[in-house]
């Protein structure tokens, strides 16, 4: 841009119209201006920059065209502060009028520190007219030929395999697709292989790749942080199932519970026998000596009553199990497998039951033997849960299979079934839980045999509760909406007639019964 050496403000705005104007012209998509201010106005900086960024602003809302980025280079730090200044105050004063086009611009410095004018990006395929000149047709045909092998030659396949790509959300899915196409990069995501093929220059795929690691490590975390959420809140929930502590309310001796975070919290310290937790109730900090089972508000030195109630001790297992062997120090034992007899009078209608549910659906499986499994302890903290749905909503228990590896059943006798190993074996199109089977049918095919040729499959007790649909990215079921804050206790293949459920807390089964078969 060129000027007088003594330019007004008027000058300056035509000169910059011009230079615009030309450049729109020949649909160029770029230009930069020098910050050099010319005449009386470098004695005004300010003024300078108001009178530059408004006509540039001018310009672009009345010339939607080609041009997507007009750069200022200011290599004077009282010129930055200055177009720092005028920007603020144009969209200030012009809001969304004349202004408007310039509000969603950059601003940059040439010391890395910017001042702008870039619109955001605008997904455009750009177009490249290449001219031949050539003796003949057949020339011009051989060379265009060889261009289009060299365009090929540089592009490349290349794949990305990672299992969280199978759990893509759709809007996820179009941001990476978005991606590739502002890169020039063909995709296809392939959920059911958990993998993405870009196809396309080999620098452009580089650079999609490098972004599309970034992208699937943001939802990675963002997961991680969600299971970690849900984790400690079923371990809060888990505690309060089996121990409550309570504090006793002062005017009316009446025992109020602590809430389940805190709740945890004191167990946690109680069971590894220190002296002492410090909490926050409130905004008020508080303290628990053990010995003396007294809680100190630390801000008002009030001093009340705390009592622990072992919530396993008032729940009793069924009638029909046997007492519970003992070790040699007179403990009981943690688990204690009854190997159910049909011809015994005590134990044939428990037998009979069994085996006709899992024959229903599965009659051309042979049963070997059914076991019950005995542990006290997983079955206490199952009728908890139990009696707190039942309390709620209604437990809507119901028995269901499960089926499992040989090599995992004294685990799973021991401590239940784990959630840890969801969906990396069966998949988790409903919900990242456990799963169980209306139908033993359906559960067989999850019960691989061993060398013996048995298979194994759990008879399960499972309060599902109230249901909804789940799908493959759900951790914990979803809420129930309509302004109810409360959620769904498990999750479904359908709502109507459902013959999958998924169950995302440790208590809220007790695979009670253990059926060996060919």
């Amino acid at each position: 841009m060129i000027s007088s050496n003594d330019a007004n403000c008027n000058e300056i705005e035509k000169c910059i119209s011009n230079c615009l104007q030309t450049v729109s012209d020949k649909e160029c998509e770029s230009i930069s201006f020098s910050g050099v201010v010319p005449g009386s106005l470098k004695h005004d900086a300010s003024k300078a920059a108001t009178t530059i960024l408004a006509s540039v602003s001018r310009f672009l809302n009345s010339n939607p065209g080609s041009l997507r980025l007009v750069r200022i280079v200011l290599n004077d730090d009282e010129l930055f502060r200055a177009f720092q200044g005028s920007a603020k105050k144009l969209n200030e004063d012009e809001g969304p009028g004349i202004f408007k086009r310039i509000s969603n611009y950059f601003f940059w410095k040439s010391d890395s520190t910017t001042i702008s004018v870039k619109e955001k990006p605008v997904v455009k395929r750009k177009k490249l007219s290449l001219e031949i000149y050539a003796k003949d047709d057949d020339t011009i045909n051989l060379v265009k030929d060889r261009i289009r092998k060299l365009l090929e030659s540089q592009n490349r396949k290349e794949m990305l395999e990672d299992e969280i790509i199978g759990n893509l959300s759709q809007q996820q899915v179009t941001e990476i697709k978005e991606l590739c196409h502002m890169n020039d990069v063909k995709v296809s995501i392939e959920k059911d292989l958990d993998r993405i093929v870009l196809v396309g220059h080999g620098e452009d795929i580089a650079k999609t790749f490098a972004q599309i690691h970034k992208i699937l490590g943001r939802i990675r975390e963002a997961e991680k942080e969600q299971k970690y959420a849900a984790l400690h809140a079923d371990l809060a929930e888990i505690v309060s199932q089996g121990v409550q502590w309570y504090y006793v309310d002062p005017g009316s001796t009446d025992h109020e519970e602590y809430d389940k975070q805190t709740n945890v919290m004191i167990e946690k310290a109680y069971s590894k026998k220190e002296k002492s937790v410090i909490f926050l109730l409130g905004d008020e900090e508080c303290e628990i000596v053990f010995d003396k089972m007294q809680e100190t508000n630390l801000n008002t030195n009030e001093m009340i009553k705390v009592i622990r109630k072992d919530l396993k001790a008032e729940v009793s297992v069924p009638e029909y199990w046997e007492p519970q062997p003992k070790d040699a120090n007179g403990k009981e034992l943690v688990v204690h497998l009854v190997t159910l007899n049909s011809n015994d009078p005590n134990q044939k209608d428990e037998f009979k039951k069994i085996s006709d549910h899992f024959q229903q659906t599965a009659s051309q499986q042979k049963v070997l033997q059914i076991q019950r499994v005995q542990n006290p302890s997983l079955f206490k903290l199952y009728l908890l849960k139990k009696q707190s749905l039942d309390n709620k909503n209604g437990s809507n228990e119901k028995f269901l299979f499960h089926g499992t590896k040989g090599d995992r059943l004294h685990e799973i006798n021991k401590a239940g079934l784990n959630r840890n190993f969801a969906g990396t074996i069966n998949g988790n199109a409903f919900g990242r839980g456990v799963y169980f089977a209306r139908d033993a049918s359906m559960s067989v095919g999850y019960a691989p045999a061993m060398s013996s040729g048995q298979r194994y499959m759990y008879y399960t007790r499972a309060a599902v509760g109230q249901y909804a649909v789940g799908n493959t990215n759900m951790i914990v079921p979803p809420k129930k909406g309509g302004g109810d804050d409360d959620s769904y206790d498990s999750t479904v293949n359908n709502a109507t007639n459902p013959t999958i459920f998924v169950l995302f807390n440790d208590n809220q089964y007790y695979p009670e019964y253990l059926i060996t078969f060919r």
